[in-house]
């Protein structure tokens, strides 16, 4: 195994950096690493200088990339582009367990823009943690730095492919529903009306949301408030924000609103619900 010039393991997550100057090559994988479980989980990337692939093994979490929001679970696969401003946290009642690499060097931003997914966060339903751990496996063992940048660039297109393929099956193949629930996905913290993803699905409303119902168990509606409160949750946990400023960034114009929904989600008020947090934190 190479001598490594920096590995950590704490609570949140165990981590690795390879040894190598990033300017010897166009393609450099400098950290990777696996995220262990924790409710606490929350990391805040601005004008990231990597680019970060990363698969959730289990749990789920929020992500907000670039002022667009996504819900991510167990079994996606999400990309954190280089350049990007990033804040992500953990589900607290399901709490991310993640492998993933950062990748950084002209070769690596020219095989993600070749394939158009430089805009693309979100990887529904893609396993990737087969050829993550491969590349784990690479930067473990092999004691060349040289040959572990060669061996990982071929590596990562290969991931890269693998992420473009599953996209396009997902736009070609998936029934118009799951895309329905994508566009929701995507669009969580925004002003989503039925109507208008209805007729972009050509569909009635009252059809839409009885195939929705009967796929997921649950009318959009439903889905798209559980979803806003997953978030809320999150960021009550993890944000120092206000109740008004969490309910403005989901797109409740009034916080009584929003304060009213979350009480019948969790049962207790947001700020009930910070403090009682903070309480199991100093205990």
């Amino acid at each position: 195994m190479y001598e490594n010039n920096g590995s950590g393991t704490h609570q949140k997550e165990t981590s690795f950096q390879t040894i190598t100057n990033p300017d010897e090559y166009p393609f450099w994988i400098c950290e990777y690493g696996t995220t262990h479980k924790d409710v606490s989980y929350h990391e805040i990337r601005m004008n990231s200088t990597v680019t970060c692939i990363e698969y959730i093994i289990s749990g789920s979490g929020t992500i907000i990339s670039n002022n667009h929001s996504f819900i991510v679970n167990k079994g996606d696969t999400y990309m954190l582009a280089e350049g990007s401003n990033v804040n992500y946290y953990s589900n607290p009642d399901d709490p991310f367990e993640k492998i993933w690499i950062n990748v950084k060097g002209v070769l690596a931003k020219q095989i993600i823009e070749i394939y158009k997914l430089q805009g693309t966060v979100l990887f529904r339903n893609t396993n990737t943690h087969e050829i993550i751990q491969a590349i784990h496996d690479v930067c473990k063992t092999e004691t060349n730095p040289q040959n572990i940048q060669d061996k990982v660039s071929t590596m990562f297109l290969s991931l890269i492919q693998y992420l473009y393929r599953n996209q396009r099956k997902i736009t070609l193949n998936s029934d118009t529903i799951d895309m329905f629930r994508y566009y929701i996905d995507c669009h969580i913290t925004e002003n989503i009306k039925l109507a208008t993803v209805a007729e972009m699905a050509h569909m009635s409303v009252d059809h839409a949301i009885r195939i929705f119902k009967k796929k997921y168990g649950i009318t959009p509606h439903q889905y798209i408030i559980d979803s806003k409160m997953k978030i809320a949750k999150s960021m009550l946990k993890a944000t120092n924000n206000s109740i008004a400023d969490i309910a403005i960034s989901l797109d409740f114009s009034d916080p009584h609103n929003f304060s009213s929904l979350f009480q019948k989600y969790a049962g207790m008020r947001p700020t009930v619900y910070r403090k009682t947090d903070i309480l199991k934190k100093q205990t």
